[in-house]
């Protein structure tokens, strides 16, 4: 079994909550270490007890050297957002691995609860505190780690797009930064569509 492998194995024992616990950036920067760095493999706090005997298993571990740590078998905790006290910093939908936090600058925002893993980066850097975590209905499981690892990667995917767009308009002198822009424009216009509608409903929801 190849390097690659043995890393995409480990990682599909991740929760895949991206919420950098464990030390490492992602996920599958903690499955690479695992495996190429022979990192510790009880780290994963959201896994906890038995994703840590789940990968020493994969590895064919004989003892593992795991301090006393909690299943990952429990309530979901998700984010959600105070909305009267928001000030629509967007700080914390650049925070969000997943994508989970929508909204635009001065503007309300509020969170997708089904998109939200609970990994509670969005906390810190909200300058008003308006962001609480409670406990869901939810017991995440394999099925959620597959989704949150999708909205994680078309995440970065975006995210990488972007910065490389912006580089390009910066330096092109060939003239085609104005088609550039309009294509941004448009999408831009479909994420704003978007955002009012989901907020929209927000509002719904919280006057009914």
């Amino acid at each position: 079994m190849s390097t690659k492998e043995l890393i995409r194995i480990i990682d599909d024992s991740l929760p895949q909550t991206q919420c950098r616990k464990c030390g490492y950036e992602d996920c599958i920067s903690y499955a690479s270490a695992i495996v190429i760095e022979n990192a510790n493999i009880s780290l994963c706090d959201p896994g906890g007890k038995s994703v840590t005997e789940e990968i020493a298993y994969k590895l064919k571990l004989e003892k593992i050297d795991q301090p006393n740590i909690e299943d990952h078998k429990k309530q979901l905790m998700v984010a959600y957002i105070e909305e009267d006290e928001c000030i629509g910093c967007t700080l914390c939908v650049r925070a969000c691995p997943v994508s989970a936090i929508i909204g635009s600058n001065k503007l309300m925002h509020s969170i997708v609860q089904d998109w939200c893993t609970g990994c509670e980066l969005c906390l810190p850097v909200c300058p008003v505190d308006c962001i609480k975590m409670k406990s869901s209905d939810k017991i995440w499981g394999k099925k959620d780690a597959k989704i949150a690892r999708k909205h994680y990667e078309d995440t970065k995917n975006r995210m990488n797009k972007n910065s490389i767009n912006k580089h390009s308009l910066m330096n092109d002198n060939s003239g085609n930064e104005y088609q550039d822009k309009d294509i941004d424009c448009h999408e831009e216009d479909k994420k704003k569509l978007l955002i009012e509608r989901i907020l929209n409903k927000a509002r719904n929801i919280r006057t009914s």
